[in-house]
Parts: C-alpha cells; sequence; structure tokens
C-alpha cells in the first residue's frame, strides 16, 4: 500500500511539467493563462508537498516496521506512533544492559579458564 502512494506521488512529481493551469476571466468566457511566475510557485509547491508526503509515507513504514520489531520480540506495547518508539527505546536499552552483563560474564569466565 504504501509502495503504490510512493509510486503514484512520483508519477504527480514528473506531471508537474503539465501546462500551466488556466482560469475563467468573470467578464469573457475565455480562458487566461496564469503567468509563468505564478505557475512556477504553483509547481515548486506540490513538488514540495508531494516530496513531504513521500517523507511522510517512509516514516509511516519505518514505525511499522519498528512496531512489527517489537511484536516479534514479544514486548507489549500500545500501537500508537509514539507507545512504539518509547517501547523501542525502552528495548534498547534493556538489549544493552544484557549485553553488559553478558561481556562482563565472559569476561570472568576468561579469566577462569585462564587462571585454571
Amino acid at each position: 500500500n504504501a509502495k503504490k502512494r510512493r509510486s503514484s506521488s512520483q508519477q504527480q512529481l514528473r506531471q508537474m511539467g503539465a501546462k500551466p493551469p488556466t482560469i475563467k476571466s468573470s467578464s469573457t468566457s475565455n480562458l487566461l493563462h496564469v503567468s509563468e511566475d505564478e505557475h512556477d510557485r504553483l509547481k515548486r509547491r506540490s513538488i514540495r508537498n508531494i516530496r513531504e508526503q513521500q517523507r511522510s509515507n517512509k516514516i509511516a513504514e519505518r514505525i511499522t516496521e519498528l512496531r512489527n520489531l517489537l511484536q516479534g520480540a514479544g514486548v507489549h506495547h500500545k500501537s500508537d506512533r509514539y507507545s512504539t518508539l518509547v517501547g523501542v527505546v525502552n528495548y534498547v536499552k534493556m538489549l544493552q544492559r544484557r549485553s553488559k552483563k553478558l561481556d562482563e560474564e565472559h569476561k570472568v569466565l576468561l579469566e577462569t579458564i585462564s587462571g585454571a
């Protein structure tokens, strides 16, 4: 689903080179072209919006990936973004403490073996 959103955003970026938008004049039925400067400004804004949407989609994908990792590790958390990030931070801290403890135990075992 996120890939579909990303590909549609990329298509929108490619289409940005299309004809400038037109507006109807209130006095006549002729269509007036928006000035090139206005068209360029609108084009830049659209491109920025699409890039921001792509960035937001990438963040959402990573949050989902983190949520899945927590679930796979058996860590219970709420499914909102904030709770997922808090859960990840707590899990990483726990893993760091565990790694430090294992390193200390490994060092003691090596000293025991070399002293025997």
